[in-house]
């Protein structure tokens, strides 16, 4: 995963940015909020957990400074789809609460973690789920622009084949859509001109997992008719919910395989017959490269990439046994002849037995992470 975001565990995409605890002027309603005055925000609503993600991730020393490996994308829920999901208990109509929201939650909250994030995205489930969207929505964004300085992403959810030529029409970066639900969107896509790149949902919110075949497929077809430098990311089609956590994981094990698959080419793929490690410091890694050690279980192989530091894939061993894989690795001479490699040969060597583990025993397995076995 190149693009990480917190993952917004505490509460629903609305709740979050209308949290009574930081928020003046909301109250909670039920299980829900309720608008009862004037809306001002107190405090950042996600500072502290952005900034955690942020830590966790890897720097390295590149060429006139150090900077980070990967990026951070952290959605902001839409003030169109807040005003519309809230109680409103003031004579504020739509379009006033709206902009309230954004000025007075959106963009300040999204000023408070830009030392953090790489991306905003402004999450509009809304947009697609009403049968005419107001003209201002388009004012939204404008006003967002002129605040704010990192690239916008627009994430809606669902059909959107109906609207696309609306959303080409406002002022963001990228428009991230759900491309599971109908192959119309893609044709549609292909035969519009616009400015935005896109981000393509290809894993649904449900719990069964979409084989790397399957998302190859949605990955191809969207690539040969849009244009593959017309895509920015590839994502779940609408984030992941409550999933249940070994789903979530594999979705995204498939994600990244078919990711590969599709924009990197098969050419340079092996294919074989069918504990944690010191952690290094980055002065200590392998100038040519790093590993992503990830499992396809439905598929019964380890896949081992070499990903370079712009996390480019280089090399892909793939086989069911770790020392099919070593062996490889060490025959093709992808790791650096010094030191660092042997420290790097130690380090996949640990990672792929517990790899083979997890697949010959259906368990989970997470590269870094202990090995869990089941209880009982």
């Amino acid at each position: 995963m190149e693009v990480p975001s917190t993952g917004q565990t505490p509460y629903d995409f609305i709740d979050l940015f209308l949290d009574p605890g930081k928020v003046d002027g909301v109250e909670s309603e039920g299980s829900g909020r309720k608008v009862t005055g004037d809306i001002r925000l107190r405090e950042p609503i996600r500072q502290a957990e952005v900034a955690y993600v942020y830590d966790l991730i890897d720097s390295v020393q590149a060429e006139g400074g150090t900077r980070k490996l990967l990026q951070l994308k952290e959605p902001i829920t839409d003030p169109f789809t807040l005003a519309t999901g809230v109680l409103n208990d003031t004579r504020k109509d739509t379009r006033e609460l709206t902009f309230e929201i954004l000025r007075e939650i959106v963009i300040p909250e999204a000023k408070a973690i830009a030392p953090y994030v790489d991306y905003y995205q402004f999450d509009a489930p809304r947009y697609s789920a009403v049968s005419a969207r107001p003209e201002y929505l388009r004012e939204i964004y404008e006003e967002a622009r002129a605040e704010l300085d990192k690239p916008i992403v627009l994430h809606v959810c669902g059909d959107t084949s109906g609207i696309f030529e609306e959303l080409v029409r406002f002022d963001v970066d990228v428009l991230s859509l759900d491309f599971t639900l109908t192959s119309k969107l893609t044709e549609v896509a292909s035969k519009k001109n616009f400015d935005q790149t896109l981000g393509v949902g290809v894993a649904k919110t449900e719990p069964r997992v979409e084989s790397v075949r399957e998302i190859s497929s949605v990955l191809q077809d969207v690539s040969r008719k849009v244009g593959e430098d017309r895509l920015s990311f590839v994502h779940p089609a609408c984030g992941q919910r409550s999933l249940p956590l070994r789903a979530a994981y594999e979705k995204n094990v498939n994600i990244t395989i078919a990711r590969d698959d599709v924009f990197y080419g098969g050419s340079q793929v092996r294919e074989e017959g069918a504990a944690r490690s010191e952690r290094l410091k980055p002065s200590g890694y392998d100038p040519l490269g790093k590993f992503k050690i990830l499992v396809d279980s439905g598929s019964g192989r380890i896949v081992a990439t070499l990903v370079d530091y712009q996390n480019v894939p280089r090399r892909r061993f793939v086989g069911d046994y770790a020392d099919r894989i070593v062996k490889t690795i060490l025959s093709d001479g992808v790791l650096s002849e010094d030191e660092r490699g042997s420290r790097h040969l130690a380090y996949i060597a640990i990672e792929l037995a517990k790899a083979e583990t997890a697949l010959h025993n259906g368990l989970d397995y997470r590269q870094d992470q202990p090995l869990l076995l089941p209880k009982g």
